[in-house]
């Protein structure tokens, strides 16, 4: 393995990485298998995730640039080095508000592509000029045209809460996709990247041969970096990391894995890594949220806000149908769907019985960074005192304050904007407690409070065992005996530290936390 090379964060290009002596972790194999085998792949993955790189590998492979993969696999396994007429689609780059700002950029690329490939067209209309360019190029070549598309969906992800306007890209893009079936003659190779699949009144309805490759075995990995990449690519930014941070290699390894690993994109359940993250967590020797960082949709937090969702669902597990999981109904919104194809949730278990997935959190980066953002959204509070509530709740939590943890929790309780629809006031209760709770599993062991019969909460730091139980128009003292008559501490008892029993009660004529005791 070569040393030496830096990081390619923030590229995505292929040509560029392999000039510039930057770092490409090989999965030209994998790609050369999906050429070999099929003409037509639709691959959804989450944002950051190594979609633009993959198209670019691909145009550089259909382009014939042979140098650009010496001593990569494909290099043995591809005999005859052929190039294609090669019409690459990068939706990217632009924002879109209006159908207008998607036929902007429809017609500058198909400009490119008139120039680069020497092509002219009597169309005025997006649709039939590429129907004309492919065969042109085609004819003119002698060789069927390469179809690469990155990020097809943008315009109708940005557009998603204006209907009008996203109905009329939608409406675009399906004639201007429409004409790939016509077209199949002339074409060698079509791939098309996104984060989300459109199904009803789709896009790709006419594009039956189109094959899904989202939650293929054989495209399982060939975005993100998986555990063997990981220590065989970068063993020694793990070095460096682990001196930076002073913890063994073995810490480190633990704390990528906790931190951002964890995604599945099959049923054999290959764990992947989030790339961006783990380049900058090497780039940065620091344990931070990148990929957060890099943005989340808006539009996200407010459909979870308007469907009144259970969050701590997804720390428990949501159960689905595989077949319905990646196709995504214009009419409907899904927030679990989309979740899931934007990469907040993802696969964590699989039934082949009912051939239903368990989707959940990742890992810790997102987990802890969505409910985060989602936090002063439904306490209706800023970021700022969102973060502050969490990191003062740590302190009295570490220093065994329990009044102090308790009068600060009542003061948020009592600050919640109850809903006044026919939800109950206590589900508003759970989703503060919950998202208090887990938050503070990035700084102690926190098993979230949950409404499921077992412990509500254990708070773990590395002196005290705090374990909490929840009643709503009870008594605290009823919900602390609760704790001692189930003998919820022993469990704890081996580990020789501090036990704290704490009951709380919930006064839902009230909206307030009523009262605490413990011992």
């Amino acid at each position: 393995m070569k040393k030496n090379l830096a990081l390619p964060i923030g590229i995505q290009s292929f040509k560029e990485i392999r000039t510039n002596n930057y770092l490409y972790i090989d999965k030209t194999e994998q790609i050369f298998n999906l050429i070999e085998s099929g003409k037509v792949y639709f691959l959804s993955r989450p944002r950051r995730f190594g979609k633009s790189l993959l198209v670019s590998t691909m145009d550089a492979f259909f382009s014939g640039k042979k140098d650009l993969f010496s001593g990569l696999k494909i290099e043995k396994l591809k005999k005859d080095w052929k190039s294609y007429p090669v019409f690459y689609f990068d939706f990217g780059g632009k924002e879109y508000k209006t159908r207008k700002d998607l036929e902007e950029k429809l017609f500058n690329i198909l400009e490119n592509i008139k120039s680069k490939y020497e092509l002219s067209t009597s169309q005025t209309v997006p649709e039939l000029i590429f129907s004309e360019l492919i065969k042109s190029a085609s004819e003119k070549y002698g060789k069927n045209v390469v179809v690469l598309v990155d990020e097809y969906d943008k315009a109708l992800l940005e557009t998603v809460e204006n209907k009008t306007e996203n109905e009329d890209c939608r409406s675009l893009l399906r004639g201007f996709f429409g004409v790939l079936k016509p077209c199949d003659a002339y074409l060698k190779f079509v791939f098309i990247t996104g984060v989300t699949k459109f199904s009803k009144v789709s896009i790709f309805s006419d594009l039956n041969q189109l094959n899904d490759i989202s939650l293929s075995t054989s495209a399982q990995d060939i975005c993100g970096i998986t555990q063997t990449e990981l220590e065989n690519y970068f063993s020694d930014e793990i070095k460096a990391l682990a001196c930076e941070n002073a913890i063994t290699e073995e810490e480190c390894l633990k704390a990528l894995k906790d931190k951002y690993d964890g995604y599945h994109f099959s049923k054999e359940l290959v764990d992947v890594y989030n790339p961006y993250s783990i380049l900058k967590t090497f780039s940065d020797r620091f344990f931070g949220t990148y990929w957060f960082e890099t943005g989340t949709p808006t539009f996200l937090i407010k459909q979870l806000e308007h469907n009144n969702y259970d969050l701590y669902n997804f720390s428990d597990g949501v159960e689905y149908s595989i077949p319905t999981l990646m196709n995504k109904s214009d009419a409907d919104f899904d927030i679990v769907q989309l979740l899931y194809q934007t990469g907040y949730i993802t696969i964590k278990e699989w039934n082949k019985e009912l051939n239903t997935f368990i989707l959940k959190y990742p890992n810790h980066e997102v987990e802890y960074s969505f409910l985060s953002i989602l936090m002063p959204s439904f306490l209706k509070q800023n970021q700022r005192t969102s973060d502050f509530w969490i990191r003062e709740f740590y302190k009295d939590i570490k220093d065994g304050n329990v009044d102090s943890f308790m009068t600060r929790l009542k003061s948020i309780v009592a600050s919640v904007p109850y809903s006044t629809d026919k939800r109950p006031c206590e589900h508003d209760f759970q989703i503060t407690i919950y998202l208090i709770f887990t938050l503070l599993g990035q700084f102690t062991s926190a098993e979230s409070y949950t409404n499921k019969g077992r412990i509500d909460c254990v708070v773990e730091t590395s002196d005290i065992v705090y374990i909490f139980e929840f009643k709503v128009n009870e008594t605290a003292q009823d919900a602390l005996n609760q704790i001692v008559y189930k003998k919820y501490d022993e469990k704890f008892l081996s580990a020789k530290k501090k036990i704290i029993k704490i009951g709380v009660s919930f006064d839902s004529n009230t909206k307030t936390l009523s009262d605490w005791k413990y011992n």
